[in-house]
């Protein structure tokens, strides 16, 4: 278990190991980090779950002998944590809370990004694309664990600044100021914003809020421009979070975007 104070730490490790990304059911234990070179784990590398409702549990030895490696990745890496880019809410919390190391490393200085992937697959939607280029990340220098063992030469791990459930570190607030500077601004800025889940809700019944229509016209009427999210470009939607000075909508992971608005805007949730 890590400490529950953040410490916005990070630690080079040189001449260690990745270990093969395992997912194991029922119950869900998840398996894969980076350990140094006499075997002892790398805590920062590690996801923290199982907290009040997460069903992904972390189960890493603490030790290790050694393993055979399928491939030895040369030059200086950055590992970037667990990879959820098929999951809009648990990318731009999870995986971006490593991303301010940026701050201090610009992306040139390394080789290779590695990413231990989750349950949500590789694939990199727009959302995703947006983020990587925002901080200089191109896809041919990104690397997924895979089922093999992975040697290195140098490897940075810094520490998540989220963890699901449990804490946040409002220090990750510059990852989140990046991606909102980048966002052209909106043709119509508007102040006032309710973001809905009735489009979305049509193929997702297990989010369905029945007078969603009548919720609408109510925040109409107190000057709100209603949102359908799922029909906007990532970039577009950004540009509008960020100028807002008030933003509602159901629980979910459209109030996730609260993380690209001003220091001074509300959220009504």
């Amino acid at each position: 278990m890590q400490s529950p104070e953040f410490q916005k730490s990070s630690e080079t490790i040189l001449g260690g190991t990745v270990t093969p990304n395992q997912l194991t059911k029922p119950p869900v234990k998840l398996k894969g980090c980076v350990y140094r070179r006499d075997g002892t784990k790398v805590r920062l590398s590690e996801r923290l779950g199982g907290t009040m409702g997460d069903f992904v549990l972390t189960d890493n030895p603490e030790v290790i002998g050694t393993l055979a490696c399928a491939d030895t990745l040369e030059g200086r890496g950055l590992y970037l944590g667990h990879y959820m880019g098929g999951h809009y809410g648990h990318f731009i919390t999870e995986t971006l809370s490593t991303f301010w190391i940026f701050e201090e490393n610009p992306s040139e200085a390394f080789d290779y990004f590695l990413f231990h992937p989750f349950v949500f697959g590789v694939a990199i939607p727009t959302y995703v694309q947006f983020c990587l280029d925002r901080f200089g990340i191109p896809a041919d220098k990104i690397v997924f664990v895979g089922s093999g063992a992975l040697a290195f030469e140098e490897l940075l791990v810094p520490e998540r600044l989220f963890r699901l459930n449990h804490s946040a570190d409002p220090r990750s607030r510059w990852t989140y100021q990046q991606i909102a500077q980048a966002a052209r601004p909106p043709a119509i800025p508007s102040p006032r914003l309710y973001l809905s889940r009735r489009r979305f809700s049509r193929k997702n019944f297990e989010r369905v809020v029945a007078n969603e229509v009548e919720i609408e016209l109510e925040f109409q009427h107190r000057g709100y421009r209603v949102l359908y999210p799922e029909t906007m470009t990532f970039e577009d939607q950004v540009g509008l979070y960020s100028r807002a000075d008030q933003v509602a909508g159901i629980s979910g992971s459209g109030l996730h975007n609260s993380l690209f608005m001003k220091p001074e805007a509300e959220v009504v949730e």
